[in-house]
């Protein structure tokens, strides 16, 4: 008889577990209206965008603004719409965040099975 208390079962069990926690917060942050609204400005959609994948790291404005070098109260204007960031601030960004600079303009859920 196979037991399966053994630790491979724990470690994959905990994988799956982890991974439905973060589609539990994804689904929690588009239900709550934190992902997108109808006529939204591109700015304020990029911004939550970026700060979704802040929080999902569990980092600080001012730690990805340290990791982005740049300043933490700009990425807070970036994050909320309110600052129009050039191209190289989206790249410096992306990079800190360990993602492809595409990844920033997915303003959709993903959903990974």
């Amino acid at each position: 008889m196979v037991a399966f208390y053994k630790k491979p079962y724990i470690a994959i069990l905990s994988r799956k577990i982890a991974g439905y926690i973060g589609f539990i917060n994804m689904l929690w942050l588009d239900i709550y209206g934190i992902m997108s609204k109808p006529n939204e400005s591109p700015n304020v959609l990029l911004g939550r965008r970026i700060r979704s994948l802040r929080i999902h790291k569990r980092w600080t404005q001012q730690k990805l603004g340290e990791k982005a070098d740049i300043n933490y109260k700009f990425l807070g204007e970036i994050e909320r719409g309110q600052q129009n960031p050039s191209f190289g601030v989206l790249a410096k960004i992306a990079n800190a965040l360990n993602v492809r600079l595409p990844e920033l303009f997915r303003f959709e859920p993903v959903i990974s099975g």
